[in-house]
C-alpha cells in the first residue's frame, strides 16, 4: 500500500501535526508512507522513523513554487502538466492520499484532486481561512473520498485535538498525539557550541508577519525584567534577523547578556538549542510550538484572532499564555482596531509573572 501525507503548511503545523505520524504508521505497518512539506520544513522532519521518504510539496505542483517565487503566469505550464497524456509520466499513483489541512487553500486541493488515488481524505465542512473558490471541482465534498466535518461547534478547538478527531472519524485510534522532535547528535554539537553555559531564556522575537509580533520596546522590557536566567537568547528565522539586530543592539546598551541566534540555525538545531534553555517567550509562531515539545517551560504571547487552536498544549502550568481578552476574540486577523492591539497591549508585567509561574510549575528555582 502506498500513501501519501500532505502537509504543506507553516512551520508550526507540521510541528503541532508531527505526533500524528506514529498512529499512522501503527495503523498500516507495512505501508509505503512518504510524507510531503514545504522546502524550509524537511529537515524538521527529515528523521522521523514513521515515515518512509520526505518529498517537496512542489514536487506534485512546481508551478505553485514557480508562482511564489519566479512568476506569476504559469497556468500554461500547469495546463501543459496535467494533460492526461503527460499527467500519467510524471505524477506517481497512490493508494491513499490524506491532506489533514482544517484550512485547506484551494491551490492544494487542486493538487489532491489531481493526483491517482483510491481513497483521499481531508476536510470538510466551514473552514476557517477559507477563500472563495474558483474552480467548483476544488470543493473539499468533491476532492475527497471520506472527510472530517468542520463545524461552528469546533471550529476554535486547538489543532491538536482537531486532528486527533479526525483521524479517529478516519478509523486510527491515538488517543495520545503529543507532537515530536527527532534531533541527531549533530544538533546536539552544535547547540552545546553555541549555547554552552545551559542558563539561558530563549526569545522567540520572530513571527510569520508583524500582526503577531509583540513590539520591540516590550521585548527589551521583558528581558531586562526577567529572572529566569543571566542570558537571553534571541529565536527567529532569516526573515527576522534585522528586528533581531536591533533588538540585539538596545539590549547591548542595557548591560543585557544576549546571543543573537536568528537565521543561524537549521530547525532542527533550533530545536536542540531549547534542550539548553531553562524557559521560553514566544510569539505566536513555530517557536512555541517547538519550545513545548522540548518539554520546556514555555509562554505564548498571543492574539485572539485564532484564539484556542494554537495554544500551547499538554501541561498548562508549565506551558502558558499572556493574552488581553476582549470581545472581539476569533476575528480571523481581520481587526476591527487596525492596530492589533490584542497583541501589543499585553502588559510586560503578565509575561514576567506568567513565565516565573511556568519555572515554579516545572521545579526550576
Amino acid at each position: 500500500m502506498r500513501i501519501l501525507i500532505l502537509r504543506p503548511d507553516n512551520i508550526g503545523d507540521c510541528v503541532l501535526f508531527s505526533g500524528a505520524l506514529k498512529p499512522i504508521r501503527e495503523h498500516w505497518p507495512h505501508a509505503q508512507i512518504e510524507l510531503a512539506v514545504q522546502p524550509h520544513v524537511r529537515n524538521l522532519v527529515e528523521h522521523c522513523p514513521h515515515v518512509d521518504r520526505i518529498r517537496c510539496a512542489y514536487r506534485f505542483a512546481p508551478w505553485l513554487a514557480l508562482r511564489l517565487h519566479v512568476l506569476k503566469g504559469t497556468w500554461m505550464l500547469e495546463k501543459c502538466l496535467l494533460h492526461p497524456l503527460f499527467k500519467a509520466l510524471w505524477l506517481p499513483r497512490y493508494d491513499l492520499i490524506i491532506y489533514p489541512v482544517s484550512a485547506p487553500k484551494e491551490d492544494w486541493l487542486s493538487v489532491v484532486r489531481n493526483l491517482e488515488a483510491e481513497e483521499k481524505w481531508g476536510f470538510s465542512g466551514v473552514q476557517i481561512n477559507y477563500q472563495e473558490l474558483d474552480d467548483d471541482r476544488n470543493r473539499p465534498g468533491s476532492v475527497f473520498t471520506r472527510s472530517w466535518q468542520n463545524t461552528q461547534e469546533n471550529l476554535w478547538i486547538h489543532e491538536i485535538e482537531r486532528t486527533r478527531l479526525f483521524l479517529l472519524g478516519m478509523g486510527i485510534d491515538c488517543e495520545c498525539i503529543d507532537p515530536a522532535l527527532w534531533i541527531e547528535d549533530g544538533d546536539r554539537r552544535f547547540a552545546a557550541e553555541a549555547l554552552p553555559d545551559k542558563e539561558y531564556v530563549g526569545l522567540f522575537v520572530g513571527a510569520a508577519d508583524d500582526t503577531r509580533r509583540w513590539p520591540r520596546e516590550k521585548w527589551i522590557e521583558v528581558a531586562e525584567k526577567q529572572s529566569a536566567a543571566p542570558t537571553v537568547v534571541l529565536f527567529g528565522g532569516q526573515t527576522d534577523h534585522n528586528f533581531a539586530r536591533a533588538l540585539e543592539a538596545q539590549l547591548c546598551k542595557r548591560s543585557v547578556r544576549t546571543v543573537n541566534l536568528t537565521g543561524k540555525t537549521t530547525l532542527r538545531q533550533l530545536a536542540a538549542c531549547l534542550d539548553r534553555c531553562r524557559a521560553c517567550i514566544s510569539n505566536d509562531s513555530a517557536g512555541l510550538h517547538l519550545a513545548v515539545a522540548s518539554g520546556k517551560p514555555a509562554v505564548g504571547v498571543l492574539g485572539g484572532y485564532h484564539f484556542g487552536r494554537y495554544y500551547p498544549w499538554g501541561n498548562s502550568a508549565m506551558h502558558r499564555v499572556a493574552h488581553v481578552p476582549m470581545d472581539c476574540y476569533h476575528c480571523n486577523a481581520v481587526c476591527r482596531y487596525g492596530d492589533f492591539r490584542c497583541v501589543s497591549d499585553i502588559p510586560v508585567e503578565y509575561v514576567v509573572m506568567e513565565l516565573h509561574a511556568a519555572m515554579a510549575a516545572s521545579g526550576i528555582q
